[in-house]
């Protein structure tokens, strides 16, 4: 009983060991690939683009078949290869991850306006194409201070607002409405 069930467990082990080696295969020259490009001038989006072209001419080089127009195979197939390549070459997540972060803010250069008081204040910046911007003011960001000081004694002071998109429920339109929340405020001289 033993010597079979041992038997049992080589044949089912040498059956998924090839599976594994492929993925491992593909894994090393998708980072070879990625690695070569120059990742630190990419976007998020750039970067995921070239993952994926090098993850696919790796897998047609060694006739995995997968499904481009499949969903589920596509994101089955980089599940399998991104978890062998965060052992191998882990620094091109580390761009991802930096990349999503730079992108993440957007910046607006202008002459403070107006601050409008509310429920949540919000800040009117006219930037330097003549446009009015209005900012969330939700929560405590560098360079808040300088505005909660005395509001009338910023007015028409150029500064460098950095913020994020952000979606907010509106309880008054009981719909979710875009905002531009602001996470830095630079004043310039």
């Amino acid at each position: 009983m033993k010597i079979i069930i041992v038997a049992s467990f080589l044949t089912i082990s040498s059956l998924l060991s090839p599976a594994q080696d492929v993925y491992e295969k593909l894994a090393k020259e998708t980072c070879d690939c990625i690695t070569k490009k120059a990742l630190s001038k990419s976007s998020k989006k750039e970067i995921e683009m070239q993952l994926g072209l090098c993850m696919i001419t790796s897998a047609d080089a060694n006739s995995l078949s997968y499904e481009v127009t499949n969903k589920e195979s596509m994101t089955e197939l980089g599940k399998k290869v991104g978890i062998k390549m965060a052992g191998i070459c882990p620094v091109v997540f580390t761009y991802l991850t930096e990349a999503s972060e730079e992108k993440k803010h957007q910046v607006i250069d202008g002459k403070i306006k107006s601050v409008v008081e509310g429920e949540f204040n919000y800040l009117i910046v006219k930037d330097d194409s003549g446009r009015e911007q209005t900012l969330l003011w939700l929560r405590y960001f560098k360079g808040s201070e300088e505005l909660q000081e005395n509001w009338d004694k910023v007015k028409g002071k150029k500064v460098k607002v950095s913020f994020e998109n952000i979606e907010c429920f509106s309880p008054k339109s009981k719909v979710y409405i875009n905002q531009k929340e602001i996470v830095e405020l630079v004043f310039e001289n």
